[in-house]
Order: C-alpha cells, then structure tokens, then sequence
C-alpha cells in the first residue's frame, strides 16, 4: 500500500492553482441551503411552487457547469471517464424517454448532480471542505436547537408544512397545530428515542430523512479526515452527530453511524476492492432472506424487514420490458426503493453502470481513501435499498460528493508527483 504523509498532501495542494476559488463551497453552500431560504421567502414574502423550485436547484446546476467550463483544463481526477457517464446516462434518458413517451428529466437530473458535485469536489483543498463541513454543521446543530427548544419559533419561520404542499403537494398533517412536516410526529409504533417531547427534528433539511442522511455523510467525513482534524473538531462532529441521529430517531442512521465509529480502524485493513463487492453482496443477500414469493408489493411495514422485503419484491415483479425499457410511470411507487426507482427510471442498464461507476470513481491507495471508498458505499447502497432519498438531492449529496473529487484530484496529482519524481531519478528511488 502506498502511504503518503499529508503534509506533502496539503503542500502540493497549497501551490495548485485547482483550489484558488472558493466558488465549488459557495455552491455547496447553495445546494445544501436553498430549500431552506424557499422555504422563508414561502412563509413571509411569496408562495414557492414546484418549478420555482425546480429553476433554482437547475440555476445552481448551470453556474456550476459554467465554472466547470471555465476551469476546464485545471480539472483533475477521472474527467474523462465523467464526461463518458454522462454521456451514457443521456443516452439512457433518450431511450427510455422514447420507449416511455414522456420525459422524466428527473432521472437526468439525479445522475448530473452527482457528477457536477464530484467535479467540483477536485478544484477542492482540504481545509476548504473542512470549513464547509464545520459551517454547514453548525447551521444545522444551531436550527436543530431551535427547533427542539422553541418549535413555535421553528414553525413561524420555515412553515415546513406549508412549504411541501406548496412545492411538493404534500398535505399538511391533519392533527399537527404547529406546520411542521408531517414526519415530524411520533405515533404509537414508531420507533423513538425520546428525545425534544417525541418529535423528529429535521432542521435546516426541514424533513427529517435528511437530517438523518447528513448526519451519516458527516461521519463518512469525520473518518476519512479524522487524521488531519482538530481535536476541537473532532468533539465537535461527534457530538453534532449524535445529536442529530438521536434528534430524528433513525434507526439507519444509528446503525450506519455506530459502523462508521468501527469502520475507522477497520477498512484501511480490508482489501483495496472489497468496496466494489457491497453492492452486489448486499442485493444479493437481501432475496436470499427477504425474498417472499407471496409478500405484498406495497410497503406493509416502516421497519427494516417490511422497507428491504418491499426493495425485493418491486425488484422480483419487474418483467423484461420494465428491466430494459423502463417504466417511468411507476416512479412514484418507488419512493421507499431506490434500486427499484434505478431501474424504473434507468433500465437495469443503468443500475449495473452506476456500480460500475462506483467501483471506478473511488480511489483507495491510501487508508483516507479507503476509509472513504468503504464508508461511502455502504452509505450509497443501503440508502437505495429503502429509498435513496440521500443520494439524488443536492442536500445531502453535494457534500458526499465534494468528498469524492477531492480526494480523486489527490489521488492523481500523487501519481503525477511519484511519476515526476520517477523520471527525474531514471526509476524508483530509495527514498
């Protein structure tokens, strides 16, 4: 394994000319954000419809695609093999808007996020993605704060209630006197920690799902750069995670976390590939256990039994022409199942080339990079199986995939380094 002090990380980084714009965290900040803002402008200025909300998500987009352009040749990492993935995801969205006879702009949209992000993560240094993760962090613990100790204060301010049936069509929760989103309240049944009267907080995210997916790309985060963090970072991004985690009760989030904390010193000893066989292992065992010939399609219970028993059986019902044309009017029915919407909206094609895509975008020479690889994976492929919500939204996944840019562009500017070093000295040297 090649191991690379991070001070010569930060120094090569330093004299870059890839991270002299702080424009990849300004839109970071814009992704993360602007739900949030809508959400004000909703409750006190004007009402937000959908596609006001779809402009601005595409606005953000756009200007990142622009800077994209403009700082074309100081792109690092796989450009290349990115422009090929979008390439073959547009053609995907082609054939199956032709087979479909309408266009679900909405599957194009899911992959250029992350592909936008993941670029924009290489014009990226170290200490930037820190300081994006820290401020982003202390927006969301300061409104979670807010929001468990003042909730009337909360409500008055975002109307997160009122902004999804507005944006989303969602209507408000018929015993909820307040506006928060409908899943912010416990019923009988429904696991709880217990904490902020039983409610699920979502703070700055204004639903709780979110909350809960950032606090894992946090952790994600915390592994991968607990090397190089500040011990008051580290108390800070620990106790910002458990806040959150126990804050929303989700019961992903608590496991994901607690395997994170694990995972640390685990996956720098795991084979450099072991990441590219999750997937595939994890779908696999999942029809080995779950699969029930006689079970329901529809979701019958909010637990992880009925959410991966629901996955395996929308999966099983597909026939060829779902599997290799796709059938986009069956989205919708796929909330709780993001390898199902993958396929629905993608073909099966575009399933295999998304693991494909993650078998070859992660870099894992190093233990950051293969803390990272493990972490994000398991992030990915056990958030599609019960819905996949914190993969397709700039919210939660523009930080994730800053993450990956960042250390790809360090990946290859090592080797650039290595091979430079190589040819100055006719061959590998003893030092």
């Amino acid at each position: 394994m090649i191991r690379v002090g991070t001070n010569l990380i930060e120094k090569e980084s330093a004299s870059s000319k890839t991270v002299s714009t702080r424009m990849p965290v300004f839109l970071l900040y814009a992704g993360v954000f602007y739900n949030a803002v809508l959400a004000i402008v909703n409750a006190h200025i004007a009402k937000i419809d959908q596609a006001l909300v779809m402009l601005t998500e595409g606005l953000i987009l756009v200007v990142a695609a622009a800077y994209l352009v403009i700082r074309l040749r100081a792109l690092k990492g796989d450009f290349v093999f990115i422009g090929v993935s979008l390439l073959f995801y547009t053609l995907l969205f082609v054939w199956v808007s032709a087979t479909n006879e309408s266009l679900f702009v909405k599957a194009l949209r899911d992959i250029v996020i992350i592909l936008i992000f993941y670029l924009l993560g290489t014009q990226c240094s170290a200490a930037q993605l820190t300081r994006a993760f820290r401020l982003i962090t202390l927006v969301t613990v300061g409104v979670l704060l807010v929001e468990g100790l003042a909730v009337d204060l909360y409500a008055a301010i975002f109307q997160p209630a009122l902004y999804y049936a507005n944006t989303r069509g969602i209507e408000k929760f018929a015993f909820d006197s307040i506006g928060l989103f409908h899943n912010a309240f416990v019923f009988e049944g429904r696991f709880s920690y217990g904490l902020f009267e039983n409610r699920r907080l979502s703070s700055i995210f204004l639903e709780q799902v979110s909350l809960a997916n950032f606090a894992m790309v946090l952790s994600i985060f915390a592994i991968t750069f607990w090397q190089t963090l500040k011990r008051l970072d580290k108390v800070y991004f620990i106790g910002a995670i458990a806040l959150a985690i126990l804050s929303t009760s989700s019961r992903l989030g608590t496991v994901f976390c607690l395997v994170m904390l694990f995972g640390y010193a685990l996956f720098p000893w795991l084979p450099r590939y072991s990441f590219r066989l999750v997937m595939p292992l994890l779908l696999l065992g999942s029809f080995l256990y779950f699969y029930d010939p006689y079970a329901p399609i529809k979701l019958t219970s909010d637990d992880f039994h009925g959410r991966v028993g629901h996955t395996v059986s929308m999966l099983a019902a597909m026939d060829s022409i779902d599997l290799l044309a796709g059938n986009t009017s069956q989205t919708d029915q796929a909330a709780d199942s993001g390898y199902a919407y993958l396929v629905y909206s993608q073909t099966i094609f575009g399933l295999i080339y998304f693991w494909y895509f993650l078998a070859t975008i992660f870099p894992t020479q190093t233990d950051m990079e293969k803390r990272f690889a493990q972490g994000a994976t398991l992030y990915i492929v056990c958030n599609l199986l019960i819905g996949g919500t914190g993969i397709f939204t700039t919210k939660v996944s523009a930080p994730l995939w800053l993450i990956a840019g960042y250390l790809a562009a360090q990946s290859q500017q090592r080797c650039t380094f290595y091979r430079l070093h190589m040819n100055d000295h006719g061959g590998y040297s003893n030092h």
